[in-house]
């Protein structure tokens, strides 16, 4: 297993997170590995957490 993905049981359902550090890292080194460091192939921004959305009522 990689560890880009954590997973945990609630119940009957599985909940998946992504592990932002670790992709960070992943993109670091392959930027920096298979890409040469080049501008065109670093990525504009780190991998973060999407904001939660607020619920909308029924």
């Amino acid at each position: 297993m990689a560890g880009l993905v954590t997973v945990r049981r609630d119940g009957r359902s599985m909940i998946y997170a992504a592990q932002f550090e670790t992709m960070n890292e992943l993109l670091g080194y392959l930027t920096e590995n298979c890409c040469g460091g080049t501008i065109e192939c670093t990525p504009a921004v780190a991998c973060k957490p999407a904001r939660k959305r607020a619920k909308v009522p029924a």
